[in-house]
């Protein structure tokens, strides 16, 4: 790694994060060090063609697979890339996985109990499963599953705080609201404008670290919220009247947080410097650096755990899965591409690029360590990560969550006994 050292000034968005991963000299440098178990023992004469189906604009598949392609050519694997996360285009990847047009699936975590439910996917092997971090294996779970995986955990995300104040120890998420509300500051960028479908996780994702921040017996390890009506007005209250003193810069994704929060940003127009809080995932970091932003740059930039009101972290897990179709006619070949993408060595590689992975040998290496300071301030936040509800009828819990939630805290309504109802009918815990 010692030249992916000496060009560590070179940075990488989620989007682009596979762009350079031949040229940064990692996977070029063993090719049978990243395949696991060598080439496949397949015909070669009978060529293989394995269709992976994928919404995911967080990477660029075509370089991962060309590698493999190269290295394997009695085995091609070629990806439908449906861009974005509305409705539609959800829709769509889910008809092509139930039509069997294609071996592999990369979900979402929150839609592995979904595709589940519906005899879509079947259990993969894991090499090693105490190699991965635990939230993550668990979200490749179902109840009543235990002893099976769903999917193999591709890579991970989790909630984290990125501040440019003055160092002061790890600063709960309560504490920073109740500071700024103090100091009549507008200095914390979230995510809780749910105004379209892109939108609605970021604002379900962020309730729930609102309300661990303040009671973290809300949610149970399992990701099941707490039926207590009262103790989720109590967890909710202080955002809410933040929002109505207009100290929080709400904005509805993590893009458009990271503009809000850039060196270049102000968080009114007769400030004279960029917010001081941002609440946004760890790839974050390589976003700013591949604009040069000045803080970062300069070494202002902490990236820290959301801490939570037990001292812990509680954000919240997200990530990606890579899950085999059922009814596959290239299980074994599809088994052996996952096993590859979510090797040790590809994990690396990942991890250099910017996204967070599920595997706990990335946190043991120095090189890595090295390039990134907060590494393993992420594998902690990974470690302590909430779950959310592992159900196949996640999308009527999430709907629940923002038709009951978005009036309250934007002072439109209450938060009535019709919030327990739904969520509990959602998620049957």
């Amino acid at each position: 790694m010692k030249g992916a050292t000496a060009s560590m000034v070179e940075t990488y968005s989620r989007r682009s994060f596979l762009s350079g991963v031949l040229a940064c000299g990692t996977l070029t440098a063993a090719t049978t060090w990243f395949i696991p178990g060598g080439r496949p023992e397949t015909d070669p004469t009978k060529k293989v063609v394995l269709r992976l189906a994928t919404n995911d604009s967080a990477g660029t598949w075509n370089v991962l697979t060309q590698f493999w392609n190269e290295q394997h050519p009695e085995v091609e694997v070629k990806v439908t890339e449906r861009s974005g996360q509305t409705d539609d285009v959800n829709s769509a990847m889910y008809d092509q996985v139930k039509s069997r047009q294609a071996d592999i699936v990369n979900l979402d975590v929150i839609h592995i109990a979904k595709f589940y439910k519906d005899d879509l996917i079947e259990p993969v092997r894991l090499i090693s499963p105490n190699t991965f971090l635990g939230p993550a294996l668990a979200s490749s779970r179902i109840p009543g599953e235990t002893d099976r995986y769903w999917a193999a955990p591709f890579y991970s995300d989790v909630g984290m705080l990125f501040s440019r104040a003055p160092a002061n120890g790890e600063p709960s998420l309560a504490e920073v609201i109740d500071r700024l509300c103090a100091e009549r500051a507008r200095d914390l960028v979230l995510q809780l404008s749910p105004v379209d479908a892109g939108a609605a996780e970021p604002f379900v994702v962020n309730v729930w670290e609102q309300a661990l921040a303040r009671d973290d017996g809300l949610v149970g390890e399992d990701g099941c919220p707490s039926l207590d009506l009262n103790r989720w007005r109590a967890a909710l209250e202080p955002i809410r009247n933040a929002m109505a003193k207009e100290r929080i810069l709400n904005t509805p994704t993590e893009p458009q947080s990271l503009e809000q929060f850039k060196t270049t940003a102000r968080s009114t127009p007769n400030s004279e410097r960029p917010p001081l809080f941002m609440r946004n995932w760890p790839a974050t970091y390589r976003d700013l650096q591949k604009v040069s932003d000045g803080d970062v740059m300069t070494g202002k930039i902490r990236v820290m755990p959301l801490i939570g009101s037990r001292g812990t972290p509680i954000g919240v897990l997200g990530g990606r899965s890579l899950a085999l179709v059922k009814g596959s006619p290239n299980k074994e070949q599809a088994q052996q591409f996952i096993d590859f993408a979510t090797g040790l060595p590809a994990q690396k590689t990942l991890t250099y690029h910017g996204l967070v992975s599920p595997r706990v040998g990335v946190y043991n290496d120095p090189n890595l360590a090295a390039i990134i300071p907060h590494l393993n301030v992420v594998r902690r936040a990974i470690e302590h990560a909430r779950l959310r509800p592992i159900t196949h009828t996640y999308a009527e819990f999430s709907q629940a969550v923002r038709e009951h939630v978005g009036p309250f805290l934007t002072g439109r309504g209450d938060l009535t006994k019709a919030f327990i109802t739904d969520i509990q009918k959602a998620v049957g815990c």
